[in-house]
């Protein structure tokens, strides 16, 4: 009779680690698809912001050509300002203006303050993106770039192209020194490196298309 209680009560014990072992199996399932689909979606959406980002920039390429109009006096009808893309990494983002609440490293690469954008002479793109596992880590590849690789910006209807030219690593203090040559146009790259430096791309223009 004893033996039979612990044998029930052995019996029980499996029943209720079965069940709660397939809940939990199920409570992953249903995180994974959910958190897979909700990426999915985000995809979507940022393939049709970058679609339409470059279909207005023809439209403009046009008006100007047809109208001879200045591109500055022309309104670019676009969520992005510019658009960085990396095929080393497989990385095509679109870029906030400085100002825009979603111009930020929890949401986006970050244009960060005193940039300036690639039209300007001799001056500095700095982008700034988290680096490791979060969906918002664009810059979490970017340990794979090397010296003469290529970084583009679309920007006010050209594409700018840069080469790597300085990688290097800083201690992370809150700011970052940028070893550059103030007489060159330069894109500048910045993400964390471990949990106590930082990794910095510099490229320099080379041509503008």
């Amino acid at each position: 009779m004893l033996l039979k209680r612990k044998e029930n009560k052995m019996d029980k014990k499996k029943s209720l680690l079965l069940v709660i072992g397939s809940l939990l199996i199920f409570i992953s399932i249903f995180l994974f698809s959910f958190n897979y689909y909700n990426s999915y979606k985000d995809d979507i959406k940022e393939q049709k912001n970058l679609d339409y980002f470059y279909e207005k920039q023809e439209e403009i390429k046009e008006i100007i050509k047809d109208n001879k109009e200045d591109i500055e006096k022309v309104k670019v009808d676009s969520n992005y300002i510019a658009v960085l893309k990396i095929d080393k990494i497989n990385l095509e983002k679109g870029l906030y203006e400085i100002g825009n609440s979603l111009n930020n490293v929890d949401h986006n690469i970050e244009i960060l303050s005193g940039s300036n954008m690639p039209d300007v002479e001799n001056g500095n793109l700095l982008l700034a993106s988290h680096n490791g596992y979060l969906k918002e880590s664009y810059f979490k590849k970017l340990y794979k770039l090397e010296i003469h690789d290529k970084v583009s910006v679309f920007y006010k209807c050209y594409e700018y192209v840069y080469e790597v030219i300085n990688i290097y690593k800083v201690e992370k203090t809150g700011t970052v020194k940028v070893i550059r040559n103030n007489n060159k146009n330069t894109l500048t790259l910045i993400t964390c490196y471990g949990d106590n430096e930082q990794l910095v791309v510099v490229a320099e223009l080379i041509n503008r298309i």
